[in-house]
């Protein structure tokens, strides 16, 4: 519901914001929402956190397809879009593959701090490209 509600919204957010900012912005709230999933206890600290996962899925995904458009050829936007779409496929498919060792292991609660560290890695990756 979150990221319906923030993709309609998606026109006012890309008049007042670029797409890096766009970017930098979700992946801090993921690594929030992550974080905050990671120790949550109730119900209500578990809604938080997919209510801030919903807002960056529902920024990111038009964020990331209409910026690609407009940074490729006219000739290879259609292959780009469509790699986009496989890896967010080939994504949602392979990470309870790879992540249920953790959760195995060591709990659900340690998947999603995993999970918070590796967007707080991708954080700090964007941000070096940024200052390039």
């Amino acid at each position: 519901l979150a990221g319906v509600i923030t993709s309609f919204m998606y026109g006012r957010i890309r008049a007042t914001l670029s797409y890096k900012k766009i970017i930098v912005i979700v992946m801090l709230i993921w690594v929030a929402g992550f974080t905050i999933m990671s120790q949550a206890s109730s119900t209500l600290v578990v809604s938080l956190a997919i209510v801030l996962f919903g807002f960056g899925i529902g920024v990111i995904m038009p964020t990331v397809m209409v910026w690609t458009g407009e940074s490729v050829p006219e000739a290879f936007r259609g292959r780009m879009i469509s790699y986009l779409a496989s890896f967010g496929f080939v994504g949602q498919f392979m990470s309870p593959i790879i992540l249920s060792p953790i959760a195995s292991s060591s709990g659900v609660k340690a998947v999603f701090i995993v999970i918070a560290g590796i967007s707080a890695l991708l954080f700090v990756t964007f941000l070096a490209f940024l200052r390039k």
